[in-house]
Parts: C-alpha cells; structure tokens; sequence
C-alpha cells in the first residue's frame, strides 16, 4: 500500500546510495554530504569519538551530522507512522531503520541534537571554557562534579544516583505560555503527520520521574519450601510480622530512555489505531470461550480512550505531559497489583485503568486484537478502512503481535505477576512464559475461603489457570513434548459454571445461581471452558503414559483407568456441550475402538469444516483442528487400509472401506485449502497433503510389491503418521512451533 507521507523514502538496499540533499550551514555556504550510508558512518564514528572523548574528531563530523535531521524526517525517525507505513523496504532496509531508531535516541542521550539543528560546531559534551559540564545536582549545589557518565562519583557517595543525570543545556529556560481561554473545539489531529521534535525530547527526556520499584522487591508466589516458609507458619503463633511477598531488594530504577521511547511508540501506535475497539467487540459477540473476562477488557479500553481524549497529538507528544503518562503507566507496572477481600469488582478494575494504568492491561487490548484479526474476514468493513489490502492487513498483524510482544517485554523487567499478565500472555500463546507467570502469580494453587481475596477473583483465576493448562496439554500432544505445566504440583479446581453476568451480579443472584448448581459444579447450560480444563488433566496423564521413559509397568491398568476416568467425566456433562447424541458401549479391547473412534472424530471434522461462515473467518482455527486432531485419525485409518490392501494387517478388523477412502479424500483435499501461504500450519498441512495423497494412491490403484519394497514405499510415510508415537511427527522446520515452544 503507498504510503500517505508523499516525502516518505522507502529505506532499503537501493537507497543506501541515495544522496543525501545539501545542508546550509551557519554563514550561508552549503555543503554535499555525501550518501546515506555514508551519513550512517559518520553516526558510528561520531559514537566512538565521543566514547574516546576526541572532540577534535566530533567537531569535524559535525558538517556530516547536520544532514540528519532532514534524513530523520524521510525515514521515519521522529515520526511513528500508521500501520501502513509501519515496515517498509526489504528485509536490509527494516533492519536499517531500526538501527536508525536506535541512532536517534543515542543522538538524544548524548546531546548531540543542538549540533544537528545547524547551531554552532562546538561540541555540546564541552562547556565553551573547554571543561566538561557538571551533573545537575552538583551544578545547583555548586559542588565539583567528577562527570563521570551515567552517574556521577559524588551523587552517588550521595545516595541521590537516581536524580542525577546532565542537562544539555541548563541555563537555557523553556518558554512558557500563559492559559489563554479554552478551544470550542479541538483542532483535528494529522496523525500521519505528528512528530516528536528532537529538542523537545531532548529537554523531557532528562528530567527526573518518580523510580520504579525493584524487580527484587516483590518475588512473588512463595511455596512451603521457599526461605520464608517457616517464619510464616509461626506467624500467628508468635506474633511475627513476617511480609511473605515483600523482601528487601537493591536500589530504586529510573526509568531509561530506551523504555521512555519504546512507551511512546506503543502509545502512539495504540492511539492510531482505533480498530482496535472494533476487533474486541466483535470477539467478544463471537468467542465461544472468553478466558478474559469481557469487564477487564471494556475497563481498560474506556479508561485508554478517555487518556487519549486528553491528548493533543500534534502539540501533547513533544511536551511532558505525554511523556510522563509513559513514565506513570511503568510506575504503575513496576507495582504489585492491590487485591483485599471486601474488593468489589469495580475496584478491582480501577486498579490497572485510568491513574493505575499498566502495561499489562495494554498488551491485552493489543494480544486481544491480534487474536480478532485472526478470524475477521477480509471483507470486514472496518478492517477494510484501516488496510484495505492484503499486504497491510499482514502488516497490521505482525504489528499487533510486535506490540504485544514489546508490551510483556517491559512487563518481564517490572517486579509483579499477576493474572492480567496472565492474561496477556495466554492471548498470545507463550506458552513458556506463560507457565512461569502462572507459577509466579501463584495461580496454580486454590486460594483458601479465608484468603483476602474477592469470590469473583478467583473464580477468574480459576479460569486464568484452567485456559493455560488445557492450551499447554494442547500444544504438548501435539508436538510430542511433556507439558510446561505439571497437574501433580497443582490444585486443579476447574473453575464454577457461572457466566460473567451472574458473577459480576454477586449477592442474592450468586447465591442462586450457585445454589443451582450439581454436586460435579455443573449449571444446565454448561460452560466449555470448564470441560476443556477438565478433560486437560486426562490428557496429561495419557501423555504420561505415551511419552514415559522408565519401563512399562501396569501400562494397561493406567491406560484403563484414564478411560474410565474420561468416561466418568463425559456422563457428568450437560448434554448441550455432547456433540455425540449417543455413547457407544464398547469393551475397548483390541483396535476396533480405536478404529471406531478414529473413524468418528474424521467424520466430525469433516461435517464441521463444512460449515462456512459470512462473518467469520475460521480457515487458521481449521487448520489447527485439522493437525491436531484429524491427522492422528487419518493416519490411523490410512495405515490399516494400506496395510489390509498388502494382506500385511495383523488384526480381523473389517473397516467400512467406501466410507472411510470418501472421508480421507476430502480431509486432503481440506488439508490443500484450509491454510494459506503465511499462515503459520501452511507447511505443516501441504506435508501432510501430500504424505496422505500418497498412501491413498496406493490404496487405490494397488500395485504389486514384495515386503522389502512395500517398506521401502511407505517408510517415509509411517514415521509422519505413527498415531503411537507423537516425536516421530515430520513437521516441517517452518512451522512456528519447532523453534518457540
């Protein structure tokens, strides 16, 4: 899609030869600069002079770095663009301007912006009597500064090392303007064209904000063998005051630049980006399974908004005020999040919107989002305004995910766990950090009655931990893997079958709807996040059994148990989430069940990826259902007919052949269209395309072979379908989960 900014250059490898436009100087005279990778060697160079401290050398890059800020302007430094003008170029061009990125704020920290703004060639580093400038709590103090970088010797013999810092210009004063009388009406705001000004940032960036709190300060869930373990369970009895989450931790941070400048791009992004609200609400009217309570979400996107009405982009982004909602909402984060007992909901959500704000609540609205995306469909009215072709709508989605990414990044450097972080992480499927901050948050363990915490909290903490199990037991059948989280270490109590309505109600409506509920916390209607939990134990310890490496003792006792267990847990459930109105009795010995359920979940699917719908587009849930369930039954099903149709079958087991070749021909010919090129299964389902397509050839067209050869024929072939044996799958080394789980 072209870009809206008609002076915007598309930075890739053609244009690292582009010349650079002249550059006037002081008196009049203009100079040729040379290239833009030229331009970029004198940056470095200009780095490591000024880490050298040859001056010398800086004040001769001066004429060079003049040529930047025009650069900036074209390139996108000082100006974070929509989501089409977000990743430009070819991959060198990307990579550039990230680096580029980095340059600037390395530009900003080391004051070299009054230089680049075609001020006099002095290097700003040196006073003009030639010595180096003073911190500013030494300069106000009248006390000689060491100047040493970042921290000065004497603030920090001090203590006062998290104020210290050197002013670019300290006897300059910043204008000010008297409160003239309000607007009628706010001028509109030229997104595209809103642009952080480097001197302006320069002059916020150092000034100081309140610290954050240690990462050490707050370590979390502390279990019965953790070092406060036994001064807690004398607590009571001694009357100790023991704080079992709180420990002392080093000194306080400020917040750096780097972060200061990352939170600004986040906000920005987040401000031009109102598809956002959109894509939420329509998951929320679709999601058949809402891990996030929909309160949280509308919580944090209201009190987002009602931030961003106070803002002027165009003027806001290059004052303090701006700059300073990025340092609150990291303060904020660094903070553990509050939670007492006679906490109503209300309260609850106060405490990471509007003055609490944090950056977990704001990768949910990003993760959120980016899950939408997933199944919106091209022909969306509103996705269509913000990126009307398929090029931008990827590039809004690799947006989304870098966001949400970037927003647990700063989370991992903040001192809380909590179930919002929890949340953000199961919106984006990091499944091993995911499990950490479960660990960490303590989530993994029931909260006791007496607890101070509210009865809605930890019905949503249940259902924070029972999505994170079940979508961990998922991604480990899949793969092969044993699972992040171990169900031995802990509580498993699903959550109520209460709808967030009821829950949010409390009070005499929670007392009935509790009150209704059987002996097995089952409501009539029958919720599926419940059962999915439920049945993600079974499928653990299933997975215990096929992934053991320490002998095979009472396997069949085990396995048997398990399938009682499974058959005790599918009777206990509402009939609605039953997709089979009737449950076959069969004495499972043999492989005749295994047939007969193999034969019925590739039926299943195929009736369900048959179902198209308008509004939604399900073609990426498809492909997961498809893998991770339709595989493993076709491959089962494919292998006896194969082996039956060479007479090398060892069981009596007579298949409804017709009906089983019909359904395996349009579960391939699925396998060919239910993932598009970029969707992360694509490689994954056109492996498997064509493994399958080949077996039913030599099912179908039969041709005589000796054992040796029929081995040789399908040797390749077995080891990607061994239903037995999940690590012997052959996925293709694109597929995403090869390399992060």
């Amino acid at each position: 899609m072209a870009s809206s900014n008609p002076d915007l250059v598309t930075l890739n490898s053609s244009t690292l030869g582009t010349k650079m436009p002249e550059v006037t100087l002081p008196d009049g005279s203009k100079v040729q600069t040379g290239t833009v990778g030229a331009l970029l060697i004198n940056i470095r160079a200009y780095n490591k002079a000024y880490a050298a401290g040859d001056y010398a050398q800086m004040d001769t890059l001066q004429v060079a770095l003049a040529a930047a800020v025009p650069l900036l302007k074209k390139v996108g430094m000082s100006e974070l663009f929509r989501p089409e003008e977000w990743i430009q170029g070819d991959n060198k061009g990307r990579s550039l301007v990230g680096t580029i990125r980095l340059l600037n704020w390395w530009l900003v920290i080391n004051m070299a912006t009054p230089n680049l703004l075609g001020r006099q060639t002095r290097s700003s580093a040196v006073r003009r009597n030639g010595s180096l400038p003073s911190c500013e709590p030494c300069r106000k103090s009248k006390l000689r500064c060491d100047n040493d970088r970042p921290v000065c010797g004497r603030c920090t013999k001090r203590k006062i090392a998290a104020i210290c810092f050197y002013h670019p210009a300290p006897m300059t004063k910043r204008a000010t303007t008297e409160a003239g009388p309000a607007r009628e009406s706010r001028r509109p705001i030229n997104r595209s064209s809103s642009i952080i000004s480097l001197a302006s940032t320069m002059d916020c960036v150092h000034q100081p904000h309140p610290p954050l709190e240690s990462p050490a300060a707050h370590p979390g869930y502390l279990g019965s063998t953790s070092y406060t373990a036994v001064l807690a369970e004398y607590q009571t009895e001694l009357a100790l005051e023991v704080e079992s989450s709180t420990i002392p931790g080093p000194p306080s941070r400020s917040i750096d630049t780097g972060r200061l400048a990352t939170g600004l791009r986040l906000l920005k992004l987040l401000h031009n980006l109102p598809i956002c609200d959109n894509l939420i609400r329509n998951q929320y009217s679709r999601v058949l399974v809402a891990v996030i309570p929909e309160t949280i979400v509308t919580s944090i996107l209201r009190s987002i908004r009602a931030a961003f009405e106070n803002l002027d982009f165009g003027q806001d982004v290059e004052g303090q005020f701006f700059q300073d909602l990025v340092c609150k909402i990291s303060q904020n984060t660094s903070r553990t999040l509050p939670v007492h007992g006679s906490m109503t909901v209300e309260q609850y959500c106060a405490a990471f919107t509007d003055g609490n704000l944090r950056w977990e609540a704001i990768g949910i609205v990003f993760a959120t989002s980016g899950i939408s995306i997933m199944s919106t469909p091209d022909s969306d009215p509103n996705l269509n305004q913000v990126a009307a072709h398929s090029q931008s709508r990827d590039r809004l989605r690799a947006q989304l995910v870098e966001a949400s990414g970037t927003c647990l990044s700063i989370c991992d450097q903040a001192s809380s766990s909590n179930e919002l972080l929890g949340f953000c992480y199961q919106s984006w499927r990091r499944l091993g950090d995911l499990s950490a901050t479960i660990y960490g948050a303590g989530l993994h363990q029931e909260v006791s009655q007496s607890s101070d915490c509210p009865f809605f909290l930890r019905q949503w903490r249940r259902m924070c931990f029972a999505a994170a199990f079940a979508a961990g037991k998922s991604v480990a059948t899949f793969v092969g893997r044993p699972p992040y989280i171990n169900y031995r270490y802990c509580a498993l109590a699903p959550p109520l079958d209460i709808n967030e309505p009821t829950l949010l109600a409390g009070g005499d409506t929670l007392d009935r709807s509790i009150s209704e509920l059987d002996s097995s916390g089952w409501a009539v209607t029958g919720g599926v996040l419940r059962i999915r939990f439920m049945f993600a134990v079974l499928r653990e310890q299933a997975l215990e059994i096929a992934l053991r490496t320490n002998g095979h003792c009472d396997l069949v006792q085990k396995a048997n148990q398990i399938i009682e267990k499974a058959r005790e847990a599918w009777e206990a459930c509402p009939t609605r989430l039953r997709y089979d109105r009737t449950i076959l009795k069969r004495a499972n010995t043999g492989k005749e069940a295994l047939f007969d359920t193999s034969r019925q979940i590739l039926s299943i699917i195929i009736e369900t990826n048959g179902d198209q719908d308008s509004v939604l587009d399900m073609r990426r849930h498809h492909a997961w259902v498809l893998l991770c369930y339709g595989l493993p039954s076709a491959s089962v099903l494919t292998l006896e007919l194969l082996y039956q149709n060479q007479g090398l079958g060892t069981y009596s087991t007579v298949l409804p052949r017709a009906e089983i070749i019909r359904n395996l021909s349009v579960f391939v010919s699925c396998l060919s269209w239910v993932a598009r090129p970029g969707h992360g299964n694509y490689h994954t389902c056109k492996a498997a395309e064509r493994k399958l397509s080949h077996i039913l050839d030599q099912i179908l067209d039969p041709q005589p072979m000796e054992g040796d050869l029929f081995n040789d024929a399908t040797s390749g072939l077995s080891s990607f379908l061994d239903w037995s044996n999940f690590n012997s799958w052959d996925l293709p080394s694109e597929w995403p989960g090869a390399s992060t789980l």
